[in-house]
């Protein structure tokens, strides 16, 4: 008999995660927000992500805002938000969902998967009470390793899985489910509940600390006339460090998840008594590439700034914690004329009031045409289609993540962390 499924909480990770599960199972996407799930239905999507759409009207998931469905699902993923500002992630959605949820969690072959970043101290504490655990097969926690951008393959071609279990029964059904997406040659590394938390905030804190020691050397390759592309290329080689992901100098990180890392870090620290300087160092780092960047295209005297990408990274419509919309506004607020392109973010930006501040415009010669200086704030595919003829001479280009930096502009050109900057 095929297992039933749902996602409970169908939003930025949820959804793509409801989708991939549809292709495999018979699937269905939970959420309170009606026009959220009306709009799903009539396959009117709310994000950015690649493949969603393709895979809803391929598969054809259902979706409901009718909790009780759960009652006829052997397997309920829990994909709530969990950011909360200033200490990084609070668990109390999760614990109010689950709480909601109770009365369709009846049956000893039921299985509730924590998906959404908890702190760790959660399960302990009794996030999911007793009461529940003796009448279901018991509680996973499978934190996401995914990048928004790249959910659907995140979800169907894992590096590897993080299980954190309750019992071994539960971790083993869990494990079992996975298989039929994702293979048996992935590595499993199961649990007890805390630990899996632990691990997803280590992952976190190493990639923030990768990014960060990037975002350092640039600034250094421009001072001491080395070339970060070349560093990257170095460490990617090398076996003690290995991997080129997040190998890549630029203007550090954003988003919807490792700043809030940071602060759950920052937050988890102090209230163990650790010291906090390792986590605070990453992120005044992180804030130092904005500033730079500020001061960096200040120093050109010019009036007109036109920004090329305004979302935390490509192939997204988030712009939560964006470096390059924190560029934009610091610009604008200093008395400079600020236009802006994004192939994806422009309306999250009108829906935050942000056109009251910048001048917001729906093609990259618009960007070109009315600007002096050219910044590149996001490393989008459709930028690498610009040619050196599309800039004027007098203009300078200031590009982050050197998008252009072997075309043969006649204009100034600034690549971050190249000894020609």
């Amino acid at each position: 008999m095929s297992l039933k499924v749902a996602v409970v909480g169908i939003g930025r990770v949820g959804l793509p995660l409801a989708v991939v599960l549809s292709k495999y199972y018979d699937t269905i996407g939970l959420d309170k927000n009606k026009s959220l799930v009306e709009g799903l239905r009539r396959r009117e999507l709310q994000l950015i992500e690649p493949r969603v759409r393709e895979y809803i009207e391929r598969y054809n998931p259902k979706f409901d805002t009718d909790l009780s469905k759960v009652s006829d699902c052997d397997i309920v993923f829990i994909c709530v938000g969990t950011q909360a500002k200033g200490v990084g992630y609070s668990a109390k959605n999760v614990a109010d969902v689950i709480l909601e949820l109770e009365p369709y969690l009846q049956r000893p072959e039921q299985l509730l998967v924590v998906v959404s970043t908890v702190p760790p101290g959660v399960f302990s504490g009794g996030i999911v009470p007793d009461r529940i655990l003796s009448k279901i097969a018991g509680v996973c926690y499978n934190p996401t390793m995914i990048s928004l951008g790249d959910a659907i393959r995140g979800f169907e071609s894992p590096e590897y899985l993080v299980i954190g279990q309750s019992n071994p029964k539960a971790g083993h059904i869990l494990e079992d489910f996975w298989s039929t997406i994702i293979g048996r040659d992935v590595p499993v590394f199961k649990t007890s509940l805390e630990g899996a938390a632990v691990v997803k905030y280590g992952l976190n804190a190493a990639l923030v600390l990768r990014i960060s020691m990037l975002s350092f050397l640039t600034e250094l390759c421009e001072k001491a006339d080395a070339d970060v592309d070349l560093i990257s290329s170095v460490l990617s080689h090398d076996s003690r460090i290995s991997g080129k992901k997040m190998l890549r100098g630029g203007l550090g990180f954003g988003g919807t998840c490792f700043p809030v890392d940071v602060e759950a870090l920052i937050t988890l620290c102090s209230d163990l008594g650790l010291d906090t300087n390792f986590m605070n160092a990453v992120k005044l780092l992180n804030q130092r590439q904005v500033e730079r960047s500020v001061e960096i295209v200040k120093s050109f005297g010019r009036k007109k700034v036109g920004v090329l990408g305004i979302t935390y990274k490509p192939n997204t419509d988030v712009v939560d914690n964006s470096q390059s919309l924190e560029i934009a506004l610091a610009l604008a607020e200093s008395g400079l004329e600020v236009t802006v392109y994004d192939p994806g973010g422009l309306d999250a930006l009108r829906k935050l009031g942000y056109d009251s501040k910048l001048h917001l415009v729906s093609s990259v010669g618009e960007v070109l045409e009315r600007s002096d200086i050219i910044f590149i704030g996001v490393d989008w595919p459709e930028f690498h289609n610009l040619k050196a003829d599309d800039f004027r001479s007098d203009q300078v280009v200031i590009d982050p993540w050197r998008v252009l930096r072997d075309r043969a502009l006649t204009c100034r050109y600034y690549g971050y962390g190249l000894v020609s900057s």
